[in-house]
């Protein structure tokens, strides 16, 4: 695996020498390599299974505040000359920024995240015989699971490399698994959808089985789902729809969209901005995190960084451009949409830090309230207000336990309120990618029934 990152970096070494350079220019080459599988299966047949290898440059030039950037997916060395005079043409016509820098070398910690050994090693077939099982017993647990709509099991691995013009010079790889189902539930007419997917660094972790258990239980809860009385409710979230909202705000901590007016977190460093029960963590450096590393996307050492400390905001998210406009450090959240785009601030491994309260804790000590354990709609919350409305459903709970499903509600609010309303935390962290979260519970929301 080693040799593999540092055959990768060597390529990038002899790119950039082949692209070339020019006095008073800074440079920075990123270079990506991904190989990845998904095969999914669904009512009873193989429904895609497919293979694919990427490859990905860019070169970024700066100069004056200017910044030109040029990719491409070949790489020969003719190809990286074409883009470097692309990327230079690109430069004169640039709008300028003052702040635009590209990071120098520091030293990094004696970490190293090593890649999954177990990935591509299992046949079509063997991965296909697995999902049909699933699906089998599915069928078989009650007559009711009517359908698998989608099984489907992904694998990837990425390489990449970076160089830039004041010595930074890093390669890195990481690796990742994923299970995702989604299944249809039918009883006298009426039919209901339930789904969810996890995703691990390493396949050994991946844990399909309770997956699939929550997911059957939730459809056929659905089936016998009805509305509620609109009111006031305290509210308790599942982890599956908590990591929905807390993406958001992770998203919103970032410096970008703070310094653009775009978050609606404001400029309030050093004040409460929570409940005193919520503290957020980035954590770029979290053992077997699906998002960790030494480096980010543009050779800044990742770092553990805790935005919001028992309720008070005390630092952004920034990359190295973002850091130099607030006269701050990095906190190693560059990071790249995609190997042709430049980088910007975003969340690496982003949780709310657990408690040690049981959530059947949470559960008891709420007489009545609203277990929510799906959301849609949530892309329509306003990032700059924190306003939210949203199609909702899940349990009901009545004398501190969860009794029946709850359909075709709304639950609104605004994301700055509810942070300042989560009154009690769960020690249940779980992940969804790369945001984690327990169950929690907010105080007071607005649900809109009958």
């Amino acid at each position: 695996m080693k040799k593999n990152k540092d055959s990768l970096l060597e390529l990038a070494r002899s790119t950039a020498k082949a692209a070339g350079s020019k006095p008073g220019v800074l440079s920075e080459l990123y270079m990506t390599r991904t190989r990845t599988r998904s095969i999914a299966w669904s009512d009873g047949k193989l429904d895609m299974e497919q293979q694919s290898t990427k490859h990905g440059l860019t070169l970024r030039l700066l100069q004056n505040g200017r910044q030109g950037m040029a990719s491409t997916q070949d790489f020969s060395p003719a190809a990286a000359q074409a883009v470097w005079a692309e990327a230079l043409e690109a430069l004169a016509f640039s709008q300028k920024d003052p702040d635009l820098v590209l990071p120098r070398p520091l030293t990094t910690k004696p970490l190293e995240f090593s890649d999954d050994p177990d990935l591509f090693q299992m046949t079509g077939n063997e991965v296909r015989e697995i999902l049909q099982n699933f699906e089998s017993k599915i069928k078989a647990r009650d007559p009711r699971l009517a359908k698998v709509i989608r099984a489907g099991f992904s694998e990837a691995r990425q390489e990449w490399a970076l160089l830039n013009s004041n010595g930074v010079a890093v390669g890195e790889s990481s690796t990742e698994s994923g299970f995702g189902l989604e299944v249809l539930a039918v009883e006298n007419g009426r039919s209901e959808v339930a789904g969810r997917y996890q995703a691990k660094r390493f396949f050994r972790d991946l844990r399909p089985e309770p997956l699939i258990e929550k997911i059957c239980e939730e459809a056929l809860l659905s089936l016998e789902a009805r509305s509620i009385p609109s009111g006031n409710y305290p509210t308790i979230f599942d982890p599956w729809v908590g990591c929905q909202f807390l993406e958001l705000m992770a998203h919103s901590l970032c410096a970008d969209q703070v310094q653009r007016g775009k978050s609606f977190f404001g400029r309030p460093e050093g004040q409460a901005v929570a409940a005193g029960t919520v503290t957020l963590v980035d954590d770029g450096l979290l053992a077997e995190g699906l998002n960790s590393s030494l480096y980010d996307d543009e050779g800044t050492p990742r770092t553990k960084t805790v935005p919001i400390n028992s309720g008070r905001l005390e630092y952004l998210l920034y990359d190295a451009t973002t850091a130099q406009r607030d006269k701050m450090k990095s906190t190693g959240n560059g990071g790249r949409g995609g190997f042709s785009r430049p980088p910007s601030p975003q969340p690496s491994n982003f949780y709310l830090l657990p408690s040690f309260t049981s959530p059947d804790t949470l559960f008891q000590n709420t007489e009545k309230g609203f277990l929510v354990q799906e959301v849609m709609g949530m892309h329509t919350a306003d990032p700059i207000s924190g306003d939210f409305s949203v199609g909702a459903q899940g349990r009901w709970i009545e004398n501190g336990r969860p009794s029946h499903g709850v359909r075709g509600v709304t639950l609104a609010g605004n994301l700055k309120k509810m942070l300042q309303s989560i009154e009690a935390v769960a020690n249940d962290l779980t992940w969804y990618g790369t945001i984690g979260t327990p169950t929690f519970r907010v105080s007071q929301l607005t649900v809109g029934g009958t």
